[in-house]
C-alpha cells in the first residue's frame, strides 16, 4: 500500500536509522511517484549512501506513470552520485521510455548500453518494443537481427516485440521480405 510520505520524514528515518540501500529501496516504493526525482536528490544532497539499486527503484516507479523525463533525469543524476549505471538501470529507463512512446529516447539509451557493454536481452527487447509503439519497424527489425551478432541470445521476450508489428508490414512493401527473413533467421 503506497501512502503519501515527506520527503523530509523520509530523510530524518534515513538518518536516524543509518538504514541500508535496500531499506532506502523500501522508503523509496512508498512514495508518489511525483516525489521520487525530488526525494532522490535530497537523499544525495544530504550524503545518503545511494547505489544502483536505489535509483532503478526509483526510475521503475516514475515509469509506471509515464514520466519518462523525469526517469531520464533521475538515470543521468546517477553520475552526480558517482555511480556508474548498470544494465537494470539502463533498461528501467529505456522502458520508461518505451511507456511515454519515446522511442527515439530508447534507441539513444540503447545505444549508450552497448557503448558500454552492457546491452542485454531486456534492454534489446524494451528497445525493439519502443520501437515497435513508435511505428519504426525498420529499426525494430534491425535491432533484433543485430542481436545474434551482440551475442545477446533472443527469449520469448524479443521475439514477442519483435512479431507484434508483422501484422501490418504488406507484402509489397520492400522490407516485408527482410522482416519475415530476420524472424526466420532466429
Amino acid at each position: 500500500m503506497r501512502f503519501p510520505l515527506r520527503p523530509q520524514t523520509l530523510l530524518d528515518v534515513l538518518h536516524r536509522d543509518e538504514q541500508s540501500g535496500a531499506e532506502a529501496a523500501q522508503l523509496l516504493k512508498r512514495l508518489a511517484p511525483q516525489m521520487v526525482r525530488r526525494v532522490l536528490d535530497l537523499m544525495q544532497e544530504a550524503g545518503t549512501m545511494l547505489d544502483a539499486r536505489n535509483y532503478t527503484v526509483g526510475i521503475t516507479l516514475v515509469a509506471r506513470e509515464k514520466l519518462w523525463q523525469d526517469a531520464i533525469l533521475i538515470f543521468d543524476s546517477m553520475s552526480h552520485a558517482r555511480l556508474s549505471p548498470n544494465s537494470y538501470n539502463y533498461s528501467a529507463t529505456i522502458s520508461a521510455c518505451e511507456k511515454a512512446s519515446r522511442w527515439q529516447c530508447a534507441v539513444q539509451l540503447f545505444q549508450e548500453m552497448q557503448c558500454a557493454s552492457l546491452a542485454d536481452v531486456v534492454g534489446f527487447s524494451s528497445t525493439i518494443s519502443s520501437c515497435q509503439k513508435g511505428s519504426q519497424w525498420t529499426a525494430a527489425l534491425q535491432l533484433f537481427g543485430s542481436m545474434e551478432s551482440a551475442k545477446v541470445e533472443s527469449n520469448v521476450y524479443s521475439y514477442s516485440a519483435a512479431i507484434r508489428f508483422v501484422p501490418t508490414l504488406s507484402p509489397t512493401m520492400p522490407s516485408s521480405a527482410h522482416a519475415r527473413k530476420a524472424l526466420a533467421g532466429h
